[in-house]
């Protein structure tokens, strides 16, 4: 039987109080979350927006409904063959500017949707991305560099044949440059040969929205996001 719910021990460290992930899937059903403690100091989950009787379930049990998330796909790239001097993989040296970038971008995120969270969000974007220097979070990451100034990333998880955008974060400085496309372009030219690309945004995130759309990319699926403050 599949626990109900994990401590999520990192983000406990960023928040300073102990969090917990609710396991939604086929074996943590409406009926299991009657067994959530309501002793928790905070805990949170993610479920398919049109499974009503998870949606209820969560209400019920003290949610807060968050943010709405987008999961994208599409089977193949039309990037094949892109190439851009400005980007290439990522280096050690890299991750100060990544970290300042990553600090700053994000805005449409559940930890600065969520008041009470919204202190450590900044923090919390950061450390994501600068985890994949330390090999905990992604397999590649690209950068777009312009006389040594990094003015954005791109962070892949691509495992089997799936594609996947992790994170993906342009400079303030560089904004409207057509730098996040390039990115995009470049990474999905790098696994052309994946049969699967993904990526998942807020469904708040209209730009981003529309970058993915505008490369070929279809809405799949729509989750929410659900936070519950003991």
């Amino acid at each position: 039987m599949k626990a109900l719910y994990n401590e999520d021990r990192w983000l406990a460290e960023r928040i300073g109080k102990t969090a917990y992930r609710i396991n939604v899937g086929s074996e943590v059903d409406a009926s299991a979350m009657a067994d959530l403690p309501d002793s928790l100091p905070f805990s949170y989950g993610k479920v398919a927006l049109s499974d009503s009787s998870m949606v209820n379930a969560f209400v019920l049990c003290g949610f807060k409904f968050i943010n709405g998330q987008a999961f994208l796909a599409k089977d193949f790239s039309e990037f094949e063959d892109f190439s851009s001097g400005a980007v290439r993989e990522a280096r050690s040296e890299d991750r100060e500017q990544v970290w300042d970038i990553a600090f700053n971008a994000y805005s449409f995120d559940r930890f600065h949707v969520d008041e009470k969270l919204r202190f450590a969000a900044d923090d919390i974007n950061a450390s994501w991305a600068v985890n994949y220097f330390t090999g905990n979070r992604g397999t590649d990451m690209l950068v777009w560099d312009k006389d040594g100034v990094v003015g954005g990333f791109i962070l892949l998880i691509v495992t089997d044949g799936v594609f996947s955008i992790d994170l993906i974060a342009v400079d303030n400085r560089f904004k409207r440059q057509g730098i996040a496309r390039e990115l995009v372009a470049c990474a999905e030219s790098k696994y052309a040969d994946c049969t699967r690309f993904t990526v998942v945004t807020q469904l708040e995130n209209s730009p981003a929205l529309q970058l993915y759309c505008k490369l070929g990319y279809d809405i799949v699926e729509i989750d929410g996001i659900f936070h519950r403050h003991g």
